[in-house]
């Protein structure tokens, strides 16, 4: 499992990493709106347990990850093919909730930190947090920032379902599902306190206290 996890974060890295040169003036971007209706085919969570109690937020904290069906990822880590991957961060569940339990999750701008909420896609100088889409081509990659929208997640034994209605700062449209397994992974954050990652995290959080 121990490998399973550290693949999926290398993934993580990597795609964030991607995003962070979707800039590329010879890449051509997919900016133009558009709606995203294909069903994501694979899909995983982390769960970062209070990640704000020191600044006065006791929610858990989640982040999770869709993939569609024209995405793999080889032994190494690395993302090939052409779809949308999907990325939630954060997730605000209840102070005991271990695993995420069935509820709408609305990405709320003014609001977020508190239980059933998502933080929307932010830009702080070079980092990119919260909600994203991310168009991956075969001669372009393109970020697009979740504003608006909710995720409708339920249970039905250990298979979950999930749709998607959210809105891009360019407009665009998701109306997107997911039915399948979710593993859910623990990483336990407070060793890593001064992070540039958390510190950037917390000044978006700050600003909503």
């Amino acid at each position: 499992m121990k490998h399973t996890l550290y693949r999926y974060i290398a993934l993580s890295v990597l795609i964030l990493g991607m995003m962070a040169c979707s800039g590329n003036p010879n890449k051509p971007q997919a900016n133009n709106a558009f709606t995203m209706d294909t069903p994501f085919m694979h899909a995983y969570a982390i769960h970062y347990g209070p990640f704000y109690e020191d600044i006065g937020i006791t929610s858990q904290v989640f982040e999770m990850e869709f993939y569609t069906d024209g995405l793999t990822v080889d032994s190494a880590g690395y993302i090939h093919g052409t779809g949308y991957h999907l990325y939630i961060t954060d997730l605000f569940a209840t102070s005991f909730d271990s695993i995420l339990p069935q509820a709408t999750y609305t990405i709320d701008s003014i609001n977020y930190g508190s239980p059933l909420t998502i933080m929307p896609g932010k830009r702080i100088g070079d980092f990119t947090t919260g909600a994203q889409l991310t168009q991956v081509g075969n001669e372009f990659l393109s970020t697009h920032l979740i504003t608006g929208g909710a995720l409708h997640l339920q249970w039905q034994g250990d298979t979950v379902h999930i749709q998607l209605n959210m809105h891009t700062s360019n407009n665009s449209k998701i109306e997107s599902s997911y039915t399948g397994k979710l593993p859910t992974y623990y990483i336990d954050y407070t060793s890593q306190t001064d992070s540039k990652e958390k510190k950037i995290r917390k000044k978006c959080m700050k600003n909503v206290l």
